[in-house]
């Protein structure tokens, strides 16, 4: 590539750099548009597939130690008796991975990011904590909104479609799940999904662990 030529100049690699960037950005951007696109026009109600919670958890971790390559510290935990969820296997790993993309670009190296399944109230809940730069309160409640790019207030440097969250708010309206999001300045922010008991499985008490859990 350009980019690793030396013969390079300094200012013109700078130029190179950051039309690369660009350029991801609108590759990123022409994507997401046509998922939510699809998303938008494929019904009220997703599939009803069974999507064991542990591959989901084993994808994410796969992806992040390819991207990120140990430069943040990413934690994960499943409530034991919690095995999968009914819904779109393609979706759901979309939204979560939206989730998880946007923790690992707004934690700074070194930082800390939480991803956990655990119960609640008979349902599931998907939860992403960081310990990033956080999200100002006023602008929480517009996070979901089309092209609503939080960082482009906050550092410049995290480039995005605007659209990831947007698809993460359809995905989970599909699954009859809603999201949540707490964030502080400076402390980070805790992004959740929270399903419906009727699109969560639990193995009984006292049943063995099957190898497709």
């Amino acid at each position: 590539m350009l980019l690793d030529e030396g013969t390079i100049h300094p200012e013109h690699q700078k130029i190179l750099a950051e039309m690369q960037r660009e350029t991801e950005r609108m590759k990123t951007l022409v994507l997401h548009s046509l998922e939510l696109m699809r998303l938008e026009t494929s019904g009220d109600r997703a599939p009803d597939e069974r999507v064991p919670i542990q591959a989901i958890m084993d994808r994410l971790k796969q992806r992040i130690d390819l991207l990120d390559r140990g430069r943040r510290e990413v934690t994960f935990a499943v409530t034991p008796l919690l095995v999968a969820i009914r819904g779109s296997d393609t979706e759901l790993t979309s939204a979560f991975w939206n989730l998880v993309d946007n923790a690992l670009k707004f934690t700074q190296p070194g930082g800390h990011i939480s991803i956990v399944w655990q119960e609640d109230g008979g349902g599931g809940v998907f939860r992403v904590t960081d310990d990033g730069i956080g999200i100002p309160p006023q602008r929480v409640s517009r996070i979901t909104e089309r092209f609503y790019r939080v960082n482009a207030y906050l550092d410049g440097g995290a480039a995005g479609s605007g659209l990831g969250l947007a698809i993460v708010q359809n995905v989970l309206k599909r699954h009859q799940a809603r999201l949540d999001c707490q964030s502080q300045m400076g402390v980070g922010s805790t992004f959740s999904c929270l399903f419906p008991p009727e699109r969560v499985e639990w193995r009984p008490e006292g049943v063995p662990e099957s190898p497709g859990d």
